[in-house]
């Protein structure tokens, strides 16, 4: 059995998709299928303006926008993680509480 490995899209009118291995619902979708060939929609609590997403091997990140007047891709809103986090598994998109401040960038690193 071979692993497609995770990824993610922002379609045009802010939702996501993700598709790849969804191993432990890895994909934040309600697949139970464990490779997700074609792109489902994850699921948030509420309608949210996402303008950026990143996918590592097993967890994805997205940003939101909260400020409708920004015309350009920054957040200032929210972060919503999913996935394996090596100490915690979440199902499900999970809002990141960072006291009052506002994220502008997410992005995942790789080791070399």
């Amino acid at each position: 059995m071979f692993w497609l490995r995770p990824s993610c899209l922002v379609a045009k009118m802010q939702k996501v998709y993700t598709s790849g291995n969804n191993k432990d619902l890895l994909l934040g979708v309600h697949s139970e299928e464990h490779n997700v060939t074609r792109p489902e929609l994850v699921v948030f609590e509420r309608e949210l303006d996402i303008v950026q997403v990143c996918t590592g091997d097993e967890f994805s990140v997205a940003l939101t926008r909260m400020n409708k007047q920004l015309f350009n891709k920054i957040g200032d809103g929210d972060v919503y993680i999913w996935g394996d986090f090596s100490e915690e598994l979440y199902k499900k998109p999970t809002r990141i509480d960072f006291h009052g401040h506002k994220i502008k960038k997410v992005f995942i690193l790789y080791p070399h």
